[in-house]
């Protein structure tokens, strides 16, 4: 009887044991999905961030031959288009939100490119790339939150703990006029 008694707990501390890890298992499966749907939504911004800076050279090209554009400009605009490529998240978004103040000082600065085709069609291609990147924001952001409220939930965040997954940052934005 005895005997039996032990076989028994045995097989209860057996079958406890065989659902904590398949809890944590789980758990930790669904935190690696959220990361890889997280660096799947910046990637979709990074990608607009590069199709915008991919314009740069053609208006860098079209502001030089239509007048005589301040060098200190052309600069601003090269290290923008650098940093939008191969910058960190946070320094990418500052630098797309640069771009488009520069942007807007140059139109306000020189009126006349607003009726020159090539800089239209430019224009419509960065703002079209701009709104992609709002919109893919929206995403991004919905899925840190998401990520990290699974993360700090009890007991999922003993999981994370054990696993050294931390909370992921969101990017900051420039809150413009």
């Amino acid at each position: 009887m005895k005997e039996n008694l032990y076989i028994y707990i045995a097989i209860v501390i057996i079958l406890v044991l065989l659902l904590l890890t398949f809890y944590v298992v789980n758990v930790y499966n669904k935190i690696i999905n959220y990361k890889k749907k997280v660096t799947y939504n910046w990637s979709l911004i990074d990608i607009e961030l590069k199709r915008k800076a991919e314009v740069l050279p053609n208006l860098t090209s079209l502001l030089k031959s239509q007048m005589k554009f301040e060098s200190e400009e052309l600069e601003k605009l090269t290290k923008l288009r650098s940093k939008m490529l191969n910058a960190s998240i946070n320094e990418k978004i500052e630098a797309n939100e640069d771009f488009n103040v520069l942007i807007n000082l140059i139109k306000e600065g020189y009126p006349s490119l607003q009726s020159h085709n090539s800089y239209i069609k430019l224009m419509d291609e960065i703002n079209d790339a701009e709104k992609q990147i709002a919109y893919q924001r929206l995403f991004y952001n919905e899925m840190v939150m998401s990520y990290n409220r699974f993360i700090e939930k009890f007991p999922n965040n003993i999981v994370a703990k054990i696993f050294k997954f931390s909370t992921i940052e969101y990017p900051t934005y420039k809150v413009s006029d």
